[in-house]
């Protein structure tokens, strides 16, 4: 009976160690990681306008236009990973619709210009735009916990901006080169409405300075 109990104080222990050792094998490699996007919102995530520009003439559409001046992806993940699409998903009128990050144009000095219409134009310059898509081809692989950083444009050309509260259900989407897609959701606070409502648009094809010499 004493050597039974013995028996029994050193096994509880051990099968409840190698129970709690088998749940973390479980989760580190039967349960996934993930790709995921962070927005940094310090660096003031813009949502305005879409300004549509036609050779001296300005018109301005009312399409939703969200600028994010630093984003990070981020693979959690086991594996290496190679992005081949980084898209933006959101649901319009009961409708889901999908918005393609937009490589944007940039100067010599990667500045970026803003205008606010139409009586007087007040430019601004946001320096070291950094396109997400020329960082994703220079980064093809990603290792396990490692990070890009970036710029990126989104235009959702189906949403009218005084129709951005029937906007819902917005997600980031990331697919790999094996068809994995990683989702990231994203929602629009009203502080990111900071340049509209001052009456900035973001504009076609943007006006940019060239370093001097």
């Amino acid at each position: 009976m004493g050597q039974s109990s013995k028996k029994a104080k050193i096994l509880i222990p051990l099968i409840a160690f190698l129970g709690f050792s088998g749940l973390c094998v479980i989760y580190t490699w039967i349960i996934p990681g993930k790709i995921k996007v962070e927005v940094f919102e310090n660096q003031n995530p813009i949502v305005t306008a879409y300004g549509a520009h036609d050779g001296q003439k300005q018109e301005l559409s009312n399409q939703i236009a969200i600028a994010l001046y630093q984003l990070a992806i981020i693979n959690n993940t086991r594996k290496n990973k190679t992005i081949k699409d980084f898209k933006l998903a959101y649901k319009y009128e009961d409708t889901v619709f999908y918005a393609k990050s937009i490589y944007v144009q940039v100067g010599d000095e990667d500045a970026l210009v803003w205008y606010s219409p139409p009586k007087s134009p007040r430019p601004i310059v946001i320096m070291n735009w950094k396109n997400i898509q020329s960082k994703i081809y220079e980064f093809p692989s990603i290792e396990p916990g490692g990070v890009i950083y970036g710029s990126t444009l989104f235009v959702l050309d189906k949403c009218n901006i005084n129709d951005k509260h029937l906007l819902s259900n917005i997600k980031f989407i990331i697919t790999d080169f094996e068809g994995k897609k990683y989702k990231t959701k994203f929602t629009i606070k009203d502080d990111y409405l900071g340049f509209y409502n001052k009456g900035y648009r973001w504009k076609t094809k943007p006006w940019y300075r060239t370093s001097k010499k």
